[in-house]
């Protein structure tokens, strides 16, 4: 995993530099403050996980000797997480797809719940009101504060 890591930070760190740099050379003076932000806080977080990574790697060839049946259960692991994380996206291109032709507000429900029930959370005595609240709270902020208008939130 921390190898994992290291390549992740590294992309990241990529990833971050493409956009200030793209911002700089590409977008007006007026429009580069969040993208540029954007694009820091990526370099940011990508360097705390490379330096995660480094950290846990030392710590791992520290700490492993001879414990192979460890490494098998969690390549296991990984591999369910590694699903959850694939899932979590897929419910992104749902939502996309959803957002377009229904509400906001529905799509929105079915993207907090349905991402809350991948991670391992039920408790839908809580989970289906904060939903319907969080979608109609976010539908109003854009329309009231952003001026941003979405499908209408009922039909």
């Amino acid at each position: 995993m921390p190898k994992k890591d290291i390549g992740l930070g590294v992309v990241s760190i990529g990833f971050g530099t493409w956009i200030i740099l793209y911002t700089a050379a590409e977008i007006k003076k007026k429009s580069q403050f969040w993208p540029t932000v954007i694009g820091w806080g990526i370099v940011i977080l990508g360097a705390l996980i490379l330096a995660m990574g480094i950290f846990n790697l030392i710590k791992e060839k520290k700490a492993s000797a001879g414990k192979t049946a460890a490494k098998k259960t969690d390549a296991k692991e990984d591999m369910r997480k590694y699903l959850k994380v694939a899932a979590v996206v897929g419910l992104l291109v749902v939502f996309y797809f959803v957002f377009q032709y229904v509400s906001y507000v529905l799509a929105t429900v079915i993207l907090i719940v349905g991402t809350s029930v991948l991670l391992g959370y039920r408790n839908w005595k809580i989970l289906i009101p904060v939903a319907v609240v969080m979608s109609v709270v976010l539908y109003l902020v854009f329309w009231k504060v952003f001026n941003v208008h979405f499908p209408a939130p009922f039909y």
